[in-house]
């Protein structure tokens, strides 16, 4: 299935958003009966709310969310998809106070007027559902899988995870659950979840919680979980999304061993081609 997991990193006395995966696409319900299709899909993105006053006003950046999704690649994909060019076509609107009277909104402050991070994920339910529905309808047993919305609430000046995943009471429903980041909870979607929290704690166990080999320990426990080759359904490569309140950054890994940049198994320097008078200059973690 997958592995992706957001957590708040603190390290260094900083508070980042860290949201790992691995990059592996497969069917199939248990070890045994897994086959992949490849190990090169990213899970993770980045969608920006792009917003106008009016029609024909130009567009501006409101803010950023993350995107990850487990689960059906049709279903993650399409919902990603639907609701990055949802997010992309905002305009303000008329809203109508208590007595009827149009609100002029333009007057409001624009952290005022913007969604909230809860308000994407409630519309990434409402869209995915129907694709749940959809799907299902066709193939039951393909109609599986999580989304997660995350970032800095500018509102609240905190950063906020919200889980997407199917209603126990329903076939195609899906409810929408926020994380509790601050109180150490994590947003883990895909299965092997006992393992990953197993491996965790015998990471993390006497690691001071202020080092950084404490605070990236999920990067260490997925890099794990896709080396060991244990489970059929985690592998390929590790993607790397770094959330703070200026916005997001995918990180690139390097292979310590040759300092070589790994990009979903492609070598940056080497498979990408230059671009016009460009060349890719995508930022790095070491491994």
């Amino acid at each position: 299935m997958t592995a992706v997991v957001t957590w708040l990193n603190r390290e260094c006395g900083q508070q980042v958003l860290w949201t790992v995966s691995d990059s592996r696409i497969s069917n199939g319900v248990s070890d045994e009966s897994i086959s992949s299709f490849t190990d090169r899909c990213p899970k993770i993105f980045t969608i920006s709310l792009l917003g106008s006053d009016t029609v024909s006003s130009p567009k501006t950046n409101l803010y950023s969310v993350g995107f990850a999704f487990a689960g059906s690649t049709l279903i993650g994909m399409a919902a990603k998809e639907i609701i990055e060019k949802t997010l992309s076509n905002l305009v303000l609107s008329k809203i109508e106070d208590a007595d009827g009277n149009f609100i002029d909104v333009s007057e409001k402050d624009k952290t005022e007027r913007q969604p909230s991070i809860c308000d994407v994920a409630n519309l990434a339910s409402k869209i995915c559902s129907n694709l749940m529905r959809d799907v299902g309808s066709y193939r039951p047993k393909a109609a599986k899988a999580e989304l997660s919305i995350f970032g800095y609430e500018e509102k609240k000046a905190i950063f906020e995870a919200f889980s997407i995943t199917l209603s126990p009471d329903s076939q195609w429903k899906m409810i929408v659950h926020q994380i509790d980041l601050y109180n150490e909870e994590m947003l883990y979607m895909g299965d092997r979840k006992n393992n990953f929290f197993e491996q965790l704690t015998k990471v993390r166990a006497g690691i001071s919680c202020d080092s950084i080999e404490f605070n990236r320990a999920p990067i260490s426990v997925v890099e794990n979980l896709i080396d060991s080759n244990e489970f059929n359904g985690i592998g390929g490569y590790r993607q790397c999304l770094l959330g703070t309140h200026l916005g997001f950054s995918e990180l690139q890994m390097y292979d310590a061993s040759n300092g070589s940049p790994n990009y979903f198994g492609f070598d940056s320097e080497k498979d990408l081609p230059y671009l016009g008078m460009y060349q890719v200059n995508l930022p790095g973690l070491s491994e």
